[in-house]
């Protein structure tokens, strides 16, 4: 797969986006002061939808942007990460 995949023929490496803070229905539906809380840390005061993740992943996979980015992790969280630093 690593040859197809990657057209230099070398190992793919490992990137990913964290979506915590994305609208999952269960959770907004059932955890009303688990949401209050989550909205209290994050600096952009909603979660985000499934389709803000795409520019994150686009990145990652991209031959332009994404050729040097290994073994890292995105966080897509409205900087509820962020606002712990």
């Amino acid at each position: 797969m690593s040859e197809t995949a990657n057209p230099t023929g070398g190992p793919v490496e490992g990137g990913g986006a964290h979506n915590e803070q994305v609208r999952v229905q269960h959770v907004s539906a059932r955890v009303p002061e688990r949401v209050d809380s989550i909205m209290r840390g994050t600096p952009m005061k909603r979660f985000g939808e499934a389709d803000e993740l795409v520019g994150a992943l686009l990145l990652l996979v991209s031959p332009i942007g994404g050729q040097f980015i290994t073994g890292t992790h995105i966080n897509v969280d409205g900087g509820f990460t962020a606002a712990w630093f």
